[in-house]
């Protein structure tokens, strides 16, 4: 449900009120906040959150590990027959949004398209291979980055796959820079499948009370490393039995810690990849923008730059 928030800062300083708020620039100000866009829980994707070229902004000699990009964990559970569903958002939806990296558990079954009415189409490998490599045809500077983790009985099945030579898929183990992978899909190794680039993993455990503070010290150790080596975050629900909720708390923590980060005097060039369950626009244009200022076409529509007491009164829930 979007909500309406009237914002009012001006430099009259009749009241104490009015003497706090005259540090404020003036301005007036009428935001319209679809308030849970930390999260998606919906199928659809406005077109004001389309960011399908932010990558081709960024120099061709940077190296891929220095850069810091979305991404999603358990990029095949969108359908409502998933149980549990880890994302609300398609691929199509995913990839329009801005999110590059993707994290596949497959099966035997769920490798090539099998009607056995467990197994749907769009979940299949062959199905996420063939729509990446149709959006990179349209968006050619663009870089997709894709961690898959077979069943034992799946590992040659997809071995095979991955290896055929009709798929623009870079599989060295040397990281490279943007401009040797443009077009392409960068497969990152996983605990059953050695192809593509080997990545340094933090996950959070189970324990409710401590995952934002898990989070925060795995980010960090990120940043401290990730000009030298891939690293990837996973910010999502280990152990839970309700992802959707717990993204709700998680991905407003991660967005809020890397506003923190990005501006702090000492901050970091890069955080790496970080994999959300259900992520929303915000916290994925956030994780962009600590990239630097890419240009057009590569930030949200209308989107508004906010002091901190300003953000909270935004985000208040």
């Amino acid at each position: 449900m979007s909500a309406i928030i009237y914002i009012y800062t001006h430099t009259h300083t009749h009241t104490s009120l009015n003497i706090f708020f005259s540090f404020f620039t003036c301005r007036v100000a009428i935001f319209t906040c679809e308030c849970k866009k930390h999260v998606s829980a919906s199928e659809a994707l406005s077109s004001k959150y389309v960011s399908h070229k932010w990558i081709k902004k960024i120099e061709n000699d940077r190296l891929l590990s220095a850069i810091s990009i979305p991404g999603t964990h358990q990029s095949n559970r969108y359908l409502k027959t998933s149980k549990p569903m880890f994302q609300a958002w398609g691929l199509h939806n995913q990839l329009d949004a801005g999110v590059r990296f993707f994290d596949l558990h497959v099966s035997s079954d769920s490798i090539k398209y099998v009607k056995t009415g467990s197994v749907q189409e769009s979940e299949t490998l062959n199905y996420f291979l063939k729509t990446m490599w149709t959006f990179l045809v349209k968006q050619k500077k663009e870089i997709l980055l894709l961690r898959v983790t077979p069943d034992e009985g799946a590992v040659a099945q997809v071995t095979k796959l991955l290896s055929r030579d009709n798929w623009p898929v870079w599989r060295d183990k040397v990281i490279p820079t943007l401009g040797q992978v443009r077009g392409k899909i960068v497969l990152i190794q996983s605990s059953t499948l050695e192809l593509g680039l080997p990545v340094h993993i933090t996950e959070l455990n189970a324990d409710m009370d401590t995952k934002e503070t898990q989070m925060r010290e795995n980010i960090k150790k990120a940043s401290q490393k990730c000009e030298q080596e891939m690293m990837l975050t996973y910010t999502v629900a280990n152990g839970e039995s309700e992802p959707l909720k717990i993204a709700k708390t998680l991905n407003k923590q991660v967005d809020n810690y890397l506003l923190n980060l990005k501006g702090d005097k000492n901050r970091p060039h890069c955080v790496g990849i970080i994999a959300m369950d259900f992520p929303g626009p915000k916290v994925i244009q956030t994780i962009i923008n600590f990239n630097g200022k890419l240009g057009e076409g590569t930030q949200i529509v209308g989107e508004f730059k906010f002091t901190d007491v300003e953000r909270e009164v935004m985000f208040a829930q």
